[in-house]
């Protein structure tokens, strides 16, 4: 592959990038001062899949702290997922669009990965986190953020699958049992696939 040719085709998905972050209000990586990869990322481009996970226990409320957990705890190259969304609804640009995602083990490609802030589980672990033993709540304005942002993306590439982390295996909760059924449910009224489930 030339470098005119990288040049160009990286021009043109970083150009498509930008007009999903206009249609979603999403604030960029240079306007939520997100650091560089600390290595050289891989490009992918040809999405079929959306992933929803979530942050879990951890007290994770920005995408600059995702960013420095994934680098720190998980020694990722970058913030490991695409999209990031708060509970109030703002998305945030995550890793570029134009790079291959670290959210779902050994199975990336072809994959947009999407974050929602918060702990959606139910159970003991939640409340020894000190998010009580319902977790946190779902938003209405998280849940919005996400299906405006996940019809924006199906409209953009050929989405074949949508679900939650567990549904792709190689996690045990994530997204949350509380936040499963309403992917699911989401996954439903978009008519989309359910993910194919890999034991690795």
């Amino acid at each position: 592959m030339s470098e005119v040719y990288v040049k160009m085709a990286t021009a043109y998905r970083q150009s498509v990038a930008a007009k999903i972050a206009e249609a979603c209000s999403i604030i960029r990586r240079p306007d939520w001062r997100a650091k560089s990869p600390v290595r050289p990322l891989v490009y992918d481009w040809d999405y079929d899949s959306i992933v929803v996970h979530y942050t879990g226990h951890e007290h994770l409320t920005a995408p600059s702290a995702i960013q420095d957990f994934d680098i720190g705890h998980d020694h990722w190259d970058d913030i490991a997922y695409h999209y990031a969304i708060s509970p109030e609804g703002q998305i945030y640009e995550g890793r570029e669009l134009i790079y291959k995602g670290s959210h779902v083990k050994l199975q990336n490609t072809g994959k947009i990965g999407i974050v929602c802030m918060g702990d959606f589980d139910t159970g003991l672990m939640s409340l020894y986190w000190g998010h009580g033993y319902s977790g946190d709540p779902i938003e209405d304005t998280m849940i919005s953020a996400l299906r405006k942002l996940s019809q924006v993306l199906i409209s953009t590439f050929q989405i074949h699958f949508f679900g939650g982390h567990i549904e792709y295996g190689e996690t045990a909760v994530c997204p949350g049992n509380k936040l499963l059924p309403v992917v699911q449910a989401m996954r439903n009224d978009f008519g989309l696939a359910t993910p194919i489930h890999r034991e690795l």
